[in-house]
C-alpha cells in the first residue's frame, strides 16, 4: 500500500490518537548500543484492521537487515530489529515506543495507520524515527526521516504536466472517486491538477465497504469524462473493481492509477487493466526492473531469502527496505562510538537520498518530495516501462512541486 493510500484508509477509519505523556529515556545515555550489536525497533500494523496489512515493511526491514548483517554489520556491530505489531491499539503503541525509548538506539522501518502515537515520545526523547510515516504531523517532524518524502503541502506535478501536454483534451474532462473520508487529500490533489490546467467533471468519495462502481462508471461516461484519475487508492481491490466497472460500462477512458503498484491487481482486474497508465515515484521493485538495476534484484533476493512465503510485493516492504539503507548509510557515517547525536548529523547529510536507485534523488532533511518518476502501463498482465521512461532511473521533465498556499515549505531541523 503506498503511503496515500495509506493516508486515506487511515482517514477513511476515522482514527483518533488520544494524547499520552511521553516517557523520557535516561539524558546522556546510548540505549540500544552494546559492544557488538545495535538494537533498533519498528510498529507495525501487522494482525489488524487488516491481518497482514503491513507485514512488508516487517519483512523489507528484516531483508536488509539481513544484508548488511552477513556483511558484518556496521563497525563490528550486528543490527538487532526489535519488531513490535501495533495491534491497531494507540495504547500498545503509545506503551510500546515508551519502553523502545530506553531501549533501543532509533526507529527503523516501521509502517502504521496509528504512527502519530509515537510522536510525542520521539519528540521528547529526540529519538531518530527513520521511517516513512503515514500522519502528516510525522511527515513533517524534525525526528523524522523519511527515504520517500511525501508531505500532503507539496505534490509532484510531473506526471500532471505530463497527461496534460499528451492528452490536452482528455485532462479538460476528469474524473476521479476517492474515499469519502479523504476529502482534505483528494482536494490538495485537485488543486494540484488544476494547476497545470485539468478540469473535473466529476468527482465522488466512497464508503470504504464499497464495492461496486458501476454507477460511478456509468456516470462519468455520460458526463463525457475521458480521463479517470486515482491518486493512490491504496487497495488493489478497488482499483480492480472500478477497471472492470468501466469494462462492464463499456467506458473506456484514459486511465491513470498512481502510485498504485499491486502484484495482485491483475489476478483481480483481468484484462480491464492492460493499456492503463501508472505514474510511479519508486522503480519497479516487483522484480521487473530487477535486469537492469542491481539494488531492486538485490532487494528481491533478501526480501525472499528472510521470508520465503513473502510473495507480494508492496510499496511498504520497500518502505522498509530502504529506510533500513538509510539508516545504515548514516550508521557508518556516525563514528565507532555512535550516538543519537552523531546517527541525527549524519542523518542530516542526505540531501540527495535514492537508495541506489530504487527511489529517484530526494532532499530527505528538508522533507521535500522528488519530482522525478517513471511511467509505466500493464502490458499483458504485467507492470512495464514505457515511454518516456528511461530504461533504467526516473523522468524528471517536466517536473515541479505545486505547493499548497500557506503550508510550510520544508521541515525544520
Amino acid at each position: 500500500m503506498g503511503t496515500v493510500g495509506a493516508l486515506a484508509l487511515a482517514t477513511g477509519l476515522g482514527l483518533a490518537v488520544p494524547p499520552a505523556a511521553a516517557a523520557t529515556s535516561t539524558p546522556g545515555a546510548t540505549p540500544g548500543v552494546t559492544a557488538n550489536s545495535i538494537t533498533v525497533g519498528q510498529i507495525v500494523d501487522l494482525t489488524a484492521p487488516i491481518p497482514g496489512l503491513f507485514e512488508g515493511a516487517k519483512a523489507g526491514t528484516e531483508a536488509y537487515i539481513a544484508y548488511i548483517n552477513s556483511l558484518g554489520g556496521v563497525n563490528g556491530r550486528k543490527i538487532i530489529l526489535d519488531s513490535r505489531d501495533s495491534t491497531y491499539t494507540a495504547a500498545t503503541v503509545q506503551s510500546d515506543v515508551a519502553q523502545m525509548a530506553c531501549q533501543v538506539f532509533a526507529l527503523v522501518g516501521g509502517y502504521s495507520l496509528l504512527d502519530s502515537a509515537v510522536q510525542s515520545t520521539i519528540d521528547a526523547n529526540k529519538l531518530p524515527d527513520v521511517s516513512v510515516p503515514i500522519a502528516q504531523s510525522l511527515a513533517e517532524d524534525p525526528n523524522v526521516y523519511s527515504a520517500w518524502p511525501a508531505p500532503l503541502n507539496q505534490i509532484p506535478l510531473g506526471p500532471m504536466k505530463y497527461f496534460a501536454k499528451k492528452y490536452p483534451s482528455a485532462v479538460k474532462h476528469v474524473g476521479m472517486i476517492y474515499g469519502q473520508q479523504t476529502n482534505h487529500i483528494a482536494s490538495t490533489f485537485i488543486q494540484a491538477a488544476k494547476s497545470v490546467g485539468w478540469k473535473f467533471d466529476y468527482t465522488r468519495g466512497y464508503g470504504l465497504t464499497e464495492t461496486n462502481f458501476l454507477p460511478d462508471a456509468v456516470k462519468m461516461k455520460a458526463a463525457g469524462v475521458q480521463l479517470v484519475f486515482d491518486f493512490g487508492s491504496g487497495q488493489a481491490a478497488v482499483t480492480a473493481a472500478f477497471l472492470k466497472a468501466a469494462q462492464q460500462a463499456s467506458f473506456h477512458p484514459i486511465e491513470v492509477q498512481e502510485n498504485n503498484y499491486f502484484q495482485a491487481l491483475y489476478s483481480l482486474a483481468g484484462a480491464s487493466a492492460n493499456g492503463a497508465n501508472f505514474p510511479f515515484s519508486f522503480s519497479l521493485f516487483g522484480g521487473e526492473d530487477a535486469a537492469r538495476i542491481p539494488a531492486v534484484r538485490l532487494m528481491d533476493k533478501w526480501v525472499h531469502k528472510v521470508d520465503p512465503s513473502y510473495t507480494a510485493f508492496s510499496t511498504d516492504s520497500m518502505f522498509g527496505w530502504t529506510s533500513a539503507e538509510m539508516f545504515v548509510d548514516a550508521l557508518k557515517q556516525a563514528g565507532t562510538q555512535p550516538t543519537r547525536t552523531s546517527l541525527v548529523a549524519a542523518l542530516n547529510k542526505e540531501t540527495s537520498f535514492s537508495a541506489n536507485g530504487l527511489l529517484p534523488p530526494a532532499n530527505v532533511v528538508a522533507g521535500v518530495p522528488s519530482q522525478c518518476w517513471l511511467l509505466a502501463q500493464m502490458v499483458n498482465g504485467k507492470y512495464k516501462r514505457v515511454s518516456p521512461s528511461p530504461k533504467t532511473g526516473f523522468i524528471c521533465s517536466p517536473g515541479g512541486l505545486y505547493q499548497i498556499p500557506g503550508a510550510p515549505k520544508a521541515v525544520k531541523r
